[in-house]
């Protein structure tokens, strides 16, 4: 900020120059205002600041102390300017204030400022939210938020199995969508899907520094993809959209196992190969399960995540060489085809209906 736009907590009235120089002079104010010819009690009311020094009193003080009448209007000036400004001041953090709290209302404000997205400046974080939402005004987001619990909720809104914060999940969403924006990819060509999905099951197998990896592989493709932490009660596993005309995936890792990361992922991946340029809708948010409404298309992305991990030929052939001999048969399977044992291992709980069943296999993501 330049100098001439700083702006005083207080403005200082000229008024205590004259005090001053009284001061250091020994002179009584008494006898000053005598000496110009000026009641005591207006010369005191200029020294406290409630009488402003005018041309007429500069010149007066010109020749009474010496010093330049410019001196007296200039610092008069300055502080008419300062006390105006302050008030402007006033007014615009009376407004911030009055447009943080109703923002406080539509906005998960704790996760932003967990994420380093709010940083406790009032205005900066007003503005922030506006570009998270794309809105240019509170009115705007208000109306965001009330269209958004009419088109989505109506994913989860039945189920009694779990809790639904709607401003949190619109929120999650909503950084989302504003965060890949700023990322930068390769052109997107379908074609290239089925090299992408192999390079991705090679990184799901060796699973070593494997958010990189994958970032890094679909940039390559012309996908964008990021990692953000859910919500508190937003019980999501992954978002596909649009973002400037690129396909862009979001995953929450929720549950931090290597079998649901790769699920989800995949899952997302169908999205975009099979709907996001259809025209249907522009995203896709994938719930958790419990939340029992699932959608013929949210269907038709789960059928698709589990035929491509682990193809109906090589899963016919676990059930019928392998799946007796416990982790020994899961591992010797995963190496001859290349599959992380713990995504075997995931879908054999499932489709068994023993999710509680016990294995020493790693589902940590490296």
């Amino acid at each position: 900020m330049a100098q001439k736009d700083l702006i005083p907590f207080k403005a200082s009235h000229p008024g205590s120059l004259v005090k001053d120089e009284l001061d250091y002079r020994g002179v009584k104010q008494k006898d000053f205002a005598h000496d110009i010819d000026m009641q005591p009690s207006m010369l005191n009311e200029i020294i406290k600041g409630k009488r402003a020094i005018t041309a007429q009193i500069a010149l007066i003080l010109e020749k009474a102390l010496g010093i330049n009448a410019d001196y007296w209007l200039r610092h008069q000036s300055q502080y008419d300017l300062d006390v105006e400004r302050i008030k402007e001041k006033n007014i615009k953090k009376a407004q911030l204030v009055e447009h943080w709290q109703i923002i406080k209302k539509l906005v998960p404000v704790k996760p932003y400022r967990k994420l380093n997205v709010f940083k406790n400046d009032l205005e900066n974080d007003i503005q922030i939210a506006k570009q998270i939402y794309n809105v240019n005004t509170i009115d705007e987001l208000a109306n965001n938020i009330a269209t958004f619990k009419t088109n989505v909720g109506a994913y989860y809104r039945k189920s009694n199995k779990l809790q639904v914060d709607e401003i949190n999940l619109l929120g999650w969403s909503k950084l989302a969508t504003w965060c890949c924006s700023k990322i930068q990819v390769a052109d997107y060509r379908s074609n290239n899907l089925a090299k992408l999905k192999e390079e991705v099951k090679e990184i799901l197998y060796k699973n070593t520094n494997i958010k990189v990896e994958l970032q890094n592989c679909f940039t390559k493709y012309g996908i964008k993809l990021i990692f953000q932490p859910k919500f508190d009660k937003t019980p999501i596993d992954g978002f596909s959209f649009l973002s400037n005309n690129k396909p862009a995936i979001a995953l929450t890792l929720r549950h931090n196992r290597i079998d649901n990361l790769a699920f989800t992922l995949m899952h997302e991946i169908a999205h975009v190969d099979l709907h996001l340029f259809s025209g249907q809708q522009k995203e896709y948010i994938n719930f958790d399960t419990k939340l029992g409404k699932r959608t013929d298309i949210e269907k038709e992305a789960d059928l698709y995540a589990q035929k491509y991990l682990i193809p109906e030929e090589q899963w016919n052939n676990f059930i019928e060489n392998y799946s007796t001999n416990g982790d020994k048969g899961i591992e010797q399977f995963s190496e001859k085809y290349k599959i992380h044992p713990y995504i075997v291992f995931g879908r054999f709980s499932h489709e068994s209906d023993f999710l509680g069943r016990k294995t020493k296999i790693s589902k940590e993501i490296n």
